[in-house]
């Protein structure tokens, strides 16, 4: 099994999930009473991200870091610029009440939460990793958000840390192997430490893939029951929700 700890790869040896599952198919069209009774085993790698905004809290404010850190393992912020170049938190618009990157770095030094950034631009992101650097927070944050076309900015300001690729997966073609390779070897030739994809386009024989190639699997943002059971059944290494609590109630209840 693969794990993400701190931000680097960890290959932890034979994976531990298993699912009681006998024939039935958990992956597409399975009625919800199946679903209630399935039976999983979730290794010890597993992540939960609390999406920005988690359980009615305001999009990237510090209270809904608070929030998520008290109900995942990981949590979840956007980030943009100012027009003095300033990093903060954002997803679409900056504003005058927006949270400085470095007082969300200051709340992950202090609680020693991990961090995903959302790069919703990477234009400046050597100011970031300084930022990243200067409070000693190497191994405990990464980003989200980087496209392919992302990646030489990436490599060039900011080389020091961790990303997942961002891509959108061909719904027809996540079960076809040569494809999921194909998407696999282009993960890993940019540097990537896995792929963070819409759950839709998630699949078993996708996971499966990924793991073999030493690579990752996070998946957002499911909030719905059956889709977090669907995703903990394909065995991916992180759901991000607005509904971290409703992740890990789902894995007590099918444990």
């Amino acid at each position: 099994m693969i794990a993400m700890k701190k931000s680097k790869i960890i290959l932890t040896g034979v994976c531990t999930a298993s699912i009681v599952i006998g024939a039935l198919s958990v992956y597409s069209g399975v009625r919800s009473k199946k679903l209630d009774n399935l039976k999983l085993t979730i290794p010890d790698s597993f992540t939960v991200t609390a999406h920005t905004g988690c359980l009615g809290t305001e999009d990237n404010s510090l209270e809904s870091m608070r929030v998520g850190a008290q109900n995942a393992d990981i949590i979840e912020v956007d980030i943009m610029f100012a027009e003095d170049g300033t990093p903060v938190l954002a997803h679409s618009k900056v504003n005058n009440n927006s949270v400085a990157l470095s007082q969300a770095l200051g709340f992950v030094k202090e609680s020693g939460v991990r961090a995903n950034l959302d790069i919703k631009q990477a234009q400046d992101l050597s100011g970031v990793q300084s930022l990243i650097k200067s409070l000693d927070l190497t191994d405990l944050v990464f980003y989200t958000g980087i496209e392919e076309k992302d990646v030489e900015a990436v490599k060039k300001h900011s080389p020091d840390i961790s990303y997942y690729l961002n891509a959108d997966v061909d719904k027809k073609r996540n079960t076809d192997k040569q494809y999921l390779q194909s998407l696999a070897d282009k993960v890993k030739d940019l540097g990537a430490v896995g792929i963070n994809l819409s759950f839709k386009g998630a699949s078993k024989e996708l996971v499966d893939t990924f793991h073999e190639n030493g690579l990752l699997v996070s998946v957002w943002t499911v909030d719905g029951k059956n889709d977090i059971i669907r995703m903990l059944a394909m065995q991916v290494d992180n759901i991000t929700s607005r509904k971290p609590d409703k992740v890990r109630e789902i894995i007590e209840t099918h444990k």
